[in-house]
């Protein structure tokens, strides 16, 4: 089968998770329904900056044919997903959520679950990259990034309050909580083949949620309470760190550049 009919799916498929995105920042009725249940403002942008950082990262693998660094966000799909949709079944059986709404969203993202583990096997048969081997300060940041998501993923799943720099609703945190598990693995995947390519998905996904969160995060210092203080200006070093990171070698260091944004042949 030619690269181009995926090429295209892909790039179509980044191209409707920018929408949905885009929809559920700026709040459209149709996109906040797709979360299990009311929550503020912030919690729709940081959703919204997860899914669109989804998006870039398969738009490039897609674009460029780099399907074999699919494999981290797949297994990132499979986990978070999966994790997500026991814990909406687990609150249908305990009767804290009505049945239609934990019912509809547990098979949701069940399905998107199965679809990230399908990808998995499928991704990683490809031909592995033999591009140079990542460079020493994005490995160890990449380690450094999935001991904070883990750390701040158990903390969010165990229920522990204020650990995010704005209130949301509990159900909500252990949902985040999952989501920041299952990118703990994107970043560490990709140290057990540190080669060059396997870290431009990840620096591109997290430069994305960078410049969609930030500047909301930004905004909300001025209205923050005591209790979340330190989270967000913890928060927002982290988004700055990575940003920076992520522009130097996607868009500044020529070596790096060239090998992020070479076409794979066939």
């Amino acid at each position: 089968m030619s690269l181009r009919p995926l090429q295209i799916v892909s790039v179509l498929i980044a191209l409707l998770l920018g929408l949905v995105a885009a929809a559920l920042g700026t709040r459209v009725q149709w996109a906040t329904n797709l979360w299990p249940w009311p929550d503020g403002r912030l919690t729709y942008w940081f959703v919204a900056s997860i899914i669109a950082s989804m998006a870039v990262a398969i738009a490039w693998i897609g674009a460029f044919g780099h399907w074999y660094a699919a494999v981290p966000g797949t297994v990132n799909v499979f986990v978070s997903a999966g994790t997500m949709s026991l814990f909406l079944t687990g609150t249908f059986s305990a009767g804290r959520v009505a049945p239609s709404v934990a019912f509809s969203h547990s098979a949701i993202w069940g399905m998107f679950a199965l679809a990230g583990l399908s990808l998995y096997f499928l991704s990683r048969r490809a031909p592995a990259p033999s591009h140079p081997r990542m460079p020493m300060v994005v490995y160890v940041s990449f380690v450094i990034f999935a001991l904070v998501l883990l750390a701040v993923g158990g903390l969010l799943v165990l229920g522990i309050p204020n650990v995010m720099p704005w209130p949301m609703q509990p159900r909500s945190a252990v949902l985040v909580g999952w989501i920041f598990l299952g990118d703990a693995l994107y970043f560490l995947l990709p140290l057990w083949r540190p080669v060059l390519t396997n870290a431009c998905a990840p620096l591109l996904s997290f430069l994305v949620y960078d410049l969609v969160l930030l500047p909301q995060l930004l905004a909300h210092l001025s209205t923050v309470k005591p209790e979340h203080q330190v989270s967000l200006y913890v928060y927002i070093v982290v988004l700055i760190y990575s940003a920076a990171l992520a522009i130097w070698y996607l868009f500044v260091n020529t070596a790096t550049r060239r090998a992020f944004f070479t076409q794979m042949t066939p």
